[in-house]
Formats: structure tokens, sequence, C-alpha cells
């Protein structure tokens, strides 16, 4: 009896785990696919070349109006950011009239400015948009 009951507990941990590791992998997933919609309908103002800013299309706002822009800048990683420009998404998150929650610091390695809640003194500060 105390056998079966052991091998119970450990079936019981083991679909645990694998739940959490679904839900943790499933997660990530969702992440990586508001990545991808941003990449798509922001390409042209968050892609990471040289060139200078052009501002968010209306397709690019509603894109970035849809999405948990702090969740996103929390999971931009050093790989995401060959391709996205931190800088550029946080610029264009701001002409889109969305702010950042107080609470977040950085998009990727990018420190967004204290000021990023409200656009107008952002926009003076950067003087870029």
């Amino acid at each position: 009896m105390a056998y079966q009951k052991g091998v119970l507990l450990l079936l019981a941990v083991t679909m645990n785990l694998t739940l959490l590791n679904f839900h943790l992998a499933f997660a990530q997933l969702e992440w990586d696919l508001a990545k991808l919609d941003l990449l798509r309908d922001c390409w042209y103002t968050i892609h990471n070349e040289p060139n200078g800013v052009l501002s968010p299309s209306p397709t690019c706002c509603k894109t970035i109006k849809r999405e948990d822009m702090d969740g996103v800048c929390e999971h931009i990683t050093p790989t995401d950011q060959e391709t996205i420009n931190a800088r550029k998404l946080v610029d264009a998150t701001m002409a889109c009239g969305k702010s950042f929650k107080t609470t977040t610091k950085y998009c990727g390695k990018f420190k967004i400015p204290p000021t990023a809640d409200n656009y107008d003194t952002f926009k003076a500060i950067r003087g870029r948009l």
C-alpha cells in the first residue's frame, strides 16, 4: 500500500512539473508572438538599422496599443535586439500615445526615461519624433 502511495505521489509531482514547464513554455510563446506582431506591423519604425526613425503607421499604433508593451519590453532578449531597436520601440510606443508603467525601467537594454509617462515632455527631451 505504501508503495502505491509513493508511486502515485511521484506521478502527481511529475505531472505538476510537466504542466508547469508547459505553462512557462506557452507564456514565452505568447511573448514571442507579440514581438513578431510588432516586427510585422512596425518594421520600418523599430528595426535595428542606423537610419532615422520613421513615425509609426496607424497599423503599428494599433498593434502597440493592443500589446502589453511593459511585458514585451521585459521579454526582449539580446538576440531580439539584433533585430529590434529597443529605443525606437520606446519612441514608437510614446508616439502612439501609450505610456509605460512607472515600474518598467528598461526595454531590453535601453533605460526608459522617467518622463516617459508624459509624451510631450518625453518628446521635448528627446527632440526626435
